[in-house]
């Protein structure tokens, strides 16, 4: 298998360009004028190569103002819409002088007029089409009606406007992809050329009017004589069938493709090949032959000429037919393969269609007929965002091997989609259980990723439900929000498409909900009174689990007292109510335990008749001390009559028993 896969050439046929386009390079404006008429899909891979992010998918534009602001603030864009101006100002006037050298009469006026429509027409095609439209269209244009308005024959004119306009093909189909722009081109062609041989014929009329000076119903006259019926079917024929056949290219490719080796299997394609949309003999073939032997690179190969041929057709064939020929077991393994980042989503609804039907309807309605079928439109309504439609066309391949998880995954899209409360949400948790008990290796790794945590979110959503502390709803809900802000910046690095835009609007919607829901909660914690953890104190002092702080002056004090020696006095002071009592009273657990703390409230100092008292408040408060730490206090004194003169001098002599007794007999 290996050896096959070796055999098997991975296309590439994007343009090798690596710089931007110069103003003054003479070269890159023969580049832009093949690159229009030869390879239009060049144009729309240059402006997504070198332009800025924000500007390179942009196919339409809300009006000049929008235009004009995106072409000034990004400079690629500007130049290359500035080289398609240049290039119609040098290509128009180029070909008629080639024409006059070969004896053509040229209408100079005419072609000044021309290319005026043509830049005109340009500048409205970018606004209408994006930049890419409008430079292939507007330099084609400029061009065409250049030659046409300046040839003196009108119906030479027209014939040279018809093949100049000719060579650009069905150009819309490699600018905005393959089955809007063949259906364009195929459909449209007709009434386009018609539209171009008319709108030379007024060219002409008007040149007439300026240059020889004649009133305008004679120059209409002149110009009716001239061109006839006849000359009108015959150039508009000859326009629609250069614009829709491309007869030459395709007989060069043809050619191209028989004699050279390398070209039979698809190694390269002719760079006149990738404008031919007759299917090319040999390509389905051997696309059949790559979707074979290795799928993935058979899907890349045809990626690959949906971006940069027209060769729709036997791409659309070939995948369906090997789809076709798919065993139960790997066909949706193979359709999953084809919806990563498909070149042309439309290709997945257009594999249930005859391949002509598709040029000529705009509106792809898939099929549900086969199991093939309904899995390719159950990843295009997921790309169309119709979440409902997709889990109808995934409940017919439910029987095929991963046919469960991509019908389950659909369910869940659409329901995440439908949520609009945090009961939905919630109940979202038991339904998607199954994510862990899968019966095969998972098919859609990343979406399951994403879904698991859409899981997790969902049970965060039934803690916020249930849970009677609000510290418990309230944090459920942040888990969930953190949740889904992280799925929404990183979900595109896992989650695949389509299934990624549906999912991120999911993630999004849901974020709102739980944000609302987090705010309902933070009204009922403002509603309920706060608990004040010194409430009931009235500003007294506070001790045991109520004291906190003053860390830092319980640690000045200790680091004073822990000196050696005699013990330093310190005062700590400060305003009232500031906490010095509380300090004070929490200084025996918060200091060394081998010193004992005596407290002595002052503010009952103003109560003592005389100093007796007041050290009979001090004794007592020492002995209650050291008789509550197990210190030997001695035996009690004798009862006896110390005057309050000779206090002082006793206490120093006595025990802690005897001085008590000497502080009461003072008292008395």
């Amino acid at each position: 298998m290996k050896e096959k896969e070796n055999e098997i050439p991975l296309l590439d046929l994007a343009p090798k360009l690596k710089r931007p386009l110069s103003l003054w390079n003479p070269l890159d404006y023969l580049r832009l004028l093949f690159w229009v008429f030869f390879f239009p899909q060049a144009i729309r891979w240059y402006v997504q190569t070198f332009s800025k992010p924000e500007y390179r998918n942009i196919n339409e534009f809300k009006n000049f103002k929008e235009f004009r602001k995106v072409v000034w603030n990004d400079p690629i864009l500007g130049k290359l819409i500035l080289q398609a101006f240049i290039t119609i100002l040098i290509a128009a006037p180029g070909i008629c002088l080639i024409l006059r050298a070969f004896n053509v009469p040229i209408n100079w006026f005419g072609v000044v007029l021309g290319v005026a429509l043509g830049v005109v027409g340009g500048v409205a095609l970018c606004v209408a089409l994006g930049v890419a439209g409008g430079v292939v269209g507007g330099v084609a244009l400029g061009v065409a009606l250049g030659v046409a308005g300046g040839v003196q024959k009108v119906l030479v004119g027209i014939v040279a406007g018809a093949v100049t306009l000719g060579l650009v093909g069905i150009m819309f189909a490699g600018v905005f992809g393959v089955a809007r722009g063949v259906a364009f081109g195929a459909a449209g062609g007709m009434g386009f050329g018609a539209a171009v041989v008319m709108l030379v014929i007024l060219v002409r009329t008007w040149s007439i009017v300026v240059s020889e000076g004649v009133d305008i119903s004679v120059a209409v006259d002149m110009v009716s004589r001239e061109t006839r019926v006849e000359a009108f079917s015959v150039a508009a024929g000859i326009a629609s069938i250069a614009i829709i056949m491309r007869l030459s290219e395709y007989v060069y490719t043809t050619l191209h493709l028989a004699f050279f080796p390398k070209a039979k299997k698809i190694k390269c394609l002719p760079q006149l090949g990738r404008i031919v949309f007759l299917p090319l003999p040999g390509i389905q073939k051997q696309l059949e032959y790559q979707l074979d032997t290795n799928w993935e690179t058979g899907v890349k190969n045809a990626n690959q000429l949906l971006e940069y041929s027209h060769q729709f057709i036997p791409a659309v064939k070939a995948i369906r037919l090997k789809l076709e020929q798919s065993s139960r077991d790997v066909m949706l393994s193979r359709i999953s393969t084809l919806a990563i980042k498909p070149y042309d989503w439309k290709l997945l609804p257009a594999l249930s269609k005859k391949p002509m039907n598709i040029y000529w309807k705009f509106k792809l309605v898939p099929h549900l007929n086969t199991p093939a079928n309904a899995a390719c439109a159950g990843f295009w309504f997921w790309h169309k965002k119709e979440s409902h439609k997709a889990v109808k066309a995934f409940s017919a391949v439910q029987d095929l091997r991963h046919g469960a998880e991509i019908y389950d995954i659909a369910k869940v899209i659409d329901k995440g989609i439908n949520t609009t409360d945090m009961q939905t949400i919630a109940a979202m948790e038991v339904e998607t259980n199954w994510l862990d008990s899968l019966p095969d290796p998972e098919l859609r790794t990343g979406t399951l990723r994403a879904l698991r945590i859409i899981h997790a979110v969902a049970g965060e959503a039934r803690v916020a439900l249930n849970a009677r502390a609000l510290l418990n709803r309230s944090t459920a809900i942040n888990r969930a929000v953190a949740d889904l802000t992280d799925l929404m910046e990183t979900g595109s690095d896992f989650c695949p498409e389509p299934e990624w835009p549906l999912i991120q609007d999911i993630a999004h919607q849901w974020k709102e909900i739980f944000s609302r829901a987090g705010g309902v909660i933070g009204e009922e914690v403002l509603r309920q009174p706060i608990l004040n953890p010194y409430e009931g104190y009235s500003g007294l002092p506070v001790t045991g689990s109520t004291f906190t702080g003053r860390a830092d002056i319980l640690r000045q004090i200790e680091t004073h007292w822990a000196i050696g020696g005699l013990m330093p006095v310190l005062i700590l002071y400060g305003h009232r109510r500031m906490g010095k009592t509380s300090v004070l009273r929490s200084l025996a657990k918060n200091t060394d335990a081998n010193n004992l703390y005596v407290y002595l409230d002052m503010q009952n100092a103003g109560w003592v008749e005389h100093t007796g008292q007041l050290l009979l408040d001090f004794a007592e408060a020492v002995h209650k001390i050291a008789s509550n730490s197990g210190l030997d206090i001695g035996a009690p004194l004798p009862p006896q009559i110390i005057r309050p003169s000779t206090l002082h001098a006793a206490l120093s002599t006595l025990s802690w028993n005897e001085s008590m007794n000497a502080c009461a007999k003072a008292n008395a």
